[in-house]
């Protein structure tokens, strides 16, 4: 299984000009979405929190200088980042923070309560859960790249009403590793 590394990789080197952090962390997301919404589950194995600029995976931030393989995707897989790319590629990091703002349902349910300049709930970073992804509709055969709360209601009777996220700590609690859920909580969304 490529790493979330390698898809950054793939990503830098298929854009004319290397883009920037916040680029690249959305560019990667953008992808992650995308596959969860057209497959069922992520390319990767890396956790996305919700963090005030948009979706953000603690992994790929800590090491933008860590080199990934690009020949570690399929074909398939790359045929998906193409088309990721094509639509994104283009776009500032700004624009395509902006973007997942209004866009991204899911971190905007994740981010409900929280100070725009929030990171954390009860010292604990928040996870975006893949399940409520996969929860997005998909409407007229096309697989969307984002999606408003609006447009589920106009498209899909199943949207979730209420989320269960587990959250994640940085630092090692009681002896549990930071990667290990360290409790949950319910997000209910209003319909």
């Amino acid at each position: 299984m490529a790493t979330i590394f390698d898809f950054d990789a793939y990503n830098c080197q298929k854009l004319q000009a290397k883009p920037g952090r916040v680029a690249r962390q959305k560019l990667v997301y953008g992808l992650h979405r995308y596959a969860v919404i057209k497959t069922g589950r992520p390319f990767f194995d890396s956790p996305c929190y919700a963090f005030p600029l948009g979706p953000l995976f603690l992994e790929l931030h800590g090491n933008y200088g860590h080199n990934g393989n690009p020949a570690a995707l399929t074909e398939y897989e790359r045929a998906i980042v193409d088309d990721v790319l094509e639509k994104l590629g283009a776009m500032s990091g700004k624009a395509l923070a902006a973007r997942s703002h209004v866009n991204y349902y899911e971190w905007r349910v994740m981010r409900e309560g929280m100070r725009p300049d929030q990171t954390r709930v009860n010292g604990e970073f928040v996870e975006i859960p893949v399940s409520l992804i996969r929860g997005l509709p998909i409407s007229s055969g096309r697989v969307p790249l984002s999606g408003t709360k609006s447009d589920c209601r106009k498209t899909s009777s199943h949207w979730p009403t209420t989320v269960t996220c587990k959250l994640f700590s940085k630092r090692s609690n009681n002896g549990v590793p930071h990667d290990q859920p360290s409790s949950s909580r319910r997000y209910h969304s209003r319909r």
